[in-house]
């Protein structure tokens, strides 16, 4: 685990499944990489991300490339996996205020 100051908290709501995720990400983020992540974590496109920020797919789009390449996901199959056994990060899953 590196410095605690890197460490990154994101809580997230995945509303379709009722649940909130919990995730610590022990690599450094940019607070713009950060939002992208969550954007995805919760499953929104890459499309919906440049909506909903504003800006081009294409910007959008190597955002999620770096994340990407941060956090060892190798790609969209792979992500739930990738996050789950990451040493980049720890996730917790939660429903009705109890650890899934």
């Amino acid at each position: 685990m590196e410095n605690k100051k890197n460490i990154r908290y994101i809580k997230t709501n995945i509303i379709e499944h009722d649940v909130i995720v919990h995730i610590w990400i022990y690599t450094p983020l940019t607070k713009v990489e950060c939002d992208v992540f969550e954007l995805l974590v919760k499953g929104y496109k890459i499309a919906n991300v440049a909506q909903y920020r504003a800006r081009s797919l294409k910007t959008v789009s190597s955002q999620k490339h770096q994340v990407y390449k941060k956090l060892g996901i190798r790609n969209d199959v792979t992500f739930w996996i990738d996050i789950i056994l990451s040493h980049h990060m720890r996730i917790v899953f939660c429903r009705n205020g109890k650890v899934i």
